[in-house]
């Protein structure tokens, strides 16, 4: 169920890059291009963290996976 946060860092890509780009586009401020590039990078983070916690869920709990832990916990 990790993969549900991708949800919300897609809402945070289309809204930053929508702030940065009438910032850019409009001659805002330039808190509303600070604030459109901030927002967009929040959002690589929460994908990335989504992501990346999805495949080590779905490695972790791969057969493969599972035999080398007990091949190591039977040697130990």
């Amino acid at each position: 169920m990790v993969y549900r946060a991708c949800y919300p860092a897609i809402v945070l890509y289309v809204v930053g890059f929508v702030v940065l780009g009438a910032g850019l586009q409009d001659h805002l401020s330039i808190g509303a291009v600070i604030m459109g590039w901030g927002i967009s990078h929040v959002a690589v983070m929460v994908g990335t963290v989504a992501i990346c916690g999805c495949l080590c869920l779905s490695i972790f709990f791969s057969p493969f996976c599972t035999k080398l832990l007990l091949c190591r916990c039977i040697l130990q």
